[in-house]
């Protein structure tokens, strides 16, 4: 009987045994799922950081590419600003001296003058405004370079948040 009841503590304490070793085992998988999952967190995380990086590089190109364009659309507004004046002063000089002739002929050339006083407002207000967008454009340059750094500086800390995990 004394050996019954020593067989039945034994097996009881390997049930015993068994259930923790079990709830052990349970408990690591658990752990590793977990960690498998901020793993997967993390991976998604840095792809979105370098797609939003890389998607940060092309606005920025493509605005340097249009202040580019429109450094140019200015240069040449100048140019035709240029050359209107001198046509406008051109004209000046032609009606100063067409004023002796006839009525019709003066006001015909006061109304050519007042087109191209006219033309070259609008050249002078598209010139204006062509700088404003370039100023405009090189402010949003400077953002996007700021988001890019920090984007990079997100990226590299996502990363080594990523090895850090993987070390573990």
């Amino acid at each position: 009987m004394y050996h019954h009841e020593a067989g039945l503590g034994l097996s009881t304490g390997l049930r015993l045994a068994e259930s923790r070793t079990e709830a052990a085992l349970e408990k690591q998988a658990l752990l590793q799922a977990q960690l498998e999952e901020q793993l997967q967190d993390k991976v998604l995380r840095e792809k979105d950081l370098a797609q939003q990086q890389m998607q940060s590089d092309l606005d920025k190109a493509d605005l340097s590419a249009r202040v580019t364009e429109l450094g140019l659309a200015v240069e040449h507004l100048q140019k035709q600003n240029l050359e209107k004046d001198q046509v406008n002063k051109d004209l000046t000089e032609k009606l100063e001296a067409l004023l002796s002739d006839s009525e019709s002929e003066r006001r015909a050339l006061e109304e050519q003058l007042q087109r191209l006083r006219e033309k070259t407002n609008c050249a002078m207000q598209a010139h204006e405004d062509a700088q404003r967008e370039v100023q405009r454009l090189r402010s949003a340059n400077e953002l996007l370079s700021r988001k890019k750094s920090n984007l990079s500086h997100s990226l590299q800390v996502a990363q080594q948040q990523a090895e850090e995990l993987w070390q573990e």
